[in-house]
């Protein structure tokens, strides 16, 4: 299972700089939940939840709104709900907390989760990981052919000028 803290990943990606209009926010968002469903489905088969913090003051509701976006469960914190503690509740609902990857800047949040058993990346070591994974190849397949996965070329490029790692 893979927790990430959306708005830290956001921001270590750079998808959102300087003061930004909710539509270059949402815009962003989205990117960045598209560009992990291209990982998830070239994982296979992992369980992932994406966590944003601050929500629409137009959603008064209950204190988190599911939706999945591009494939991938979400859930949008209302005003005043704190996502890093439902990450923690996530963490402590599963019989294997070893398991459960929780990405953040968050170094309490880090600590919390390591402490329950969790293992905690930031979002840094995690967009490393993204970008390396983006532009591996899956082996041959039995007839010699190579089936490409993971994001596009284009895709793995874009991620490493965002990161200065090119």
């Amino acid at each position: 299972m893979l927790l990430i803290d959306g708005n830290n990943l956001l921001h270590a990606a750079k998808l959102i700089k300087g003061r930004a209009t909710r539509a270059d926010f949402d815009r962003a968002r989205d990117e960045l939940l598209r560009r992990l469903a291209g990982y998830v489905a070239a994982k296979g088969g992992l369980k992932i939840l994406v966590v944003f913090d601050g929500g629409d003051p137009a959603f008064p509701g209950p204190p988190f709104q599911r939706a999945t976006v591009h494939g991938l469960p979400v859930l949008y914190a209302a005003r005043g709900s704190d996502a890093d503690a439902e990450i923690l509740e996530r963490i402590d609902r599963e019989k294997d907390p070893k398991g459960v990857r929780v990405v953040t800047d968050d170094r309490a949040l880090r600590d919390a989760a390591a402490t329950r058993g969790a293992r905690p990346a930031t979002a840094r070591e995690f967009l490393a990981e993204l970008t390396a994974y983006a532009a591996d190849r899956e082996p041959p397949t039995p007839d010699g052919s190579r089936k490409e996965q993971g994001i596009s070329k284009e895709e793995a490029e874009e991620w490493m000028k965002e990161f200065g790692l090119e």
